[in-house]
């Protein structure tokens, strides 16, 4: 028998930030749960590292020692009138390889049995569970949550319709020493540099994360964008990474009718969990995590997931697909004019609710509609 021959009541595929928050939950709720991650944490991953205010809030310990940057205001550019800057609260930077190996000793902690540098090779179902065939040597379970990313190889190979990409490019430079303390916690969002995505940057520690990202589009088209963003951006001083780090993003379409089946999870990226307007995945990948664990864990199983999900995150995650593709049939330019008018900088200031997470989609939507 291999070392890792072995049974474990529910696998875990993929330590991000949804399946170490899913392991975490299950193994505090009494589950032994093997948590597999294909690299050795901590780990690179393509993400500007937002962590909107809603998120800290369904947290329930603080994430004060993986914070690099405090949020204070965020700057709206490519308006014909000039910059637009809000006041933003709540709203952190975090670097996610940091990060997601904060959330796994939190699951570790709990009870969690990691394994780092295993890679599922196969996976098939079984009479009574799954055979996960690995790097380290094949497992028997009786459930699998499936949080291998945007990808979710394991997914495929149970059934499951692979998702809608988008992609992004994402690098860093150094932070200027001879900014002010507020340039210094402000976030900027490009809204016009591209048709159907934008460009950011982020304060993280002493550099800047920058990057873009966007549906339907070519590398060589957002790099370019990306290099015209980096000069035009006053805080970047016209610096341009040394290096890119290119990644995909789902590009959620609503089109999944179930997110489980006998025994199988998707959760987070591998569901498709992005919000399609802002791109924003850390939450819904956290609090998906949340509601899988507690879905196994009180015996409503798959139907229980669903219907969680279907409660309370596929509602938004509907919202803000109708608002991107809004947003992706507007050109830059004729954005970038609609951006100067009274009529947008009257709603502006929600938009930046919403993107720090204080807001969500139905607020949004009644408080527009309000107005």
């Amino acid at each position: 028998m291999r070392a890792m021959d072995q049974t474990a009541d529910i696998v875990v595929i993929g330590a991000g930030p949804a399946g170490a928050t899913a392991a975490r939950e299950l193994a505090r709720s009494g589950c032994a749960v093997r948590l597999l991650e294909k690299e050795t944490l901590p780990r690179h991953k393509p993400c500007g590292g937002g962590v909107p205010a809603r998120t800290r809030q369904i947290l329930d310990f603080p994430i004060d020692e993986v914070t690099e940057s405090e949020i204070t205001s965020v700057a709206l550019d490519g308006a014909w009138t000039g910059r637009q800057v809000y006041p933003v609260d709540g709203t952190c930077v975090v670097n996610r390889a940091k990060f997601d190996h904060y959330l796994t000793r939190l699951a570790v902690d709990a009870g969690a049995k990691l394994s780092e540098k295993c890679v599922v090779k196969t996976i098939r179902r079984e009479a009574d569970g799954f055979a996960l065939d690995t790097s380290s040597g094949r497992i028997s379970t009786k459930m699998v949550c499936i949080c291998d990313g945007v990808f979710s190889r394991s997914g495929k190979q149970l059934g499951f319709t692979p998702n809608k990409l988008g992609f992004c490019f994402e690098g860093a430079v150094a932070m200027p020493q001879q900014l002010t303390p507020q340039q210094k916690q402000m976030a900027t969002f490009h809204l016009a540099c591209l048709q159907n995505g934008y460009a950011w940057s982020f304060p993280r520690g002493n550099e800047w994360a920058i990057g873009i990202g966007g549906a339907s589009t070519t590398a060589g088209e957002l790099r370019s964008k990306l290099i015209r963003f980096c000069k035009k951006t006053p805080e970047l001083a016209g610096q341009i990474p040394a290096r890119w780090f290119g990644g995909m993003l789902p590009d959620y379409d609503g089109a999944r009718k179930s997110y489980a089946d006998s025994g199988a999870y998707l959760v987070g990226d591998a569901a498709g969990f992005v919000d399609a307007l802002t791109g924003e995945g850390i939450f819904y990948a956290i609090r998906s995590g949340q509601l899988v664990a507690k879905a196994i864990a009180d015996g409503s199983g798959e139907a229980g997931y669903d219907k969680a999900l279907r409660d309370e995150l596929i509602p938004e995650l509907d919202l803000a697909r109708r608002a991107g593709r809004r947003f992706r049939q507007v050109p830059g330019w004729l954005f970038g004019f609609g951006m100067s008018l009274p009529a947008f900088r009257s709603k502006a200031g929600l938009f930046v609710e919403l993107l720090s997470g204080t807001i969500g989609y139905a607020e949004l939507m009644r408080r527009l509609g309000r107005s």
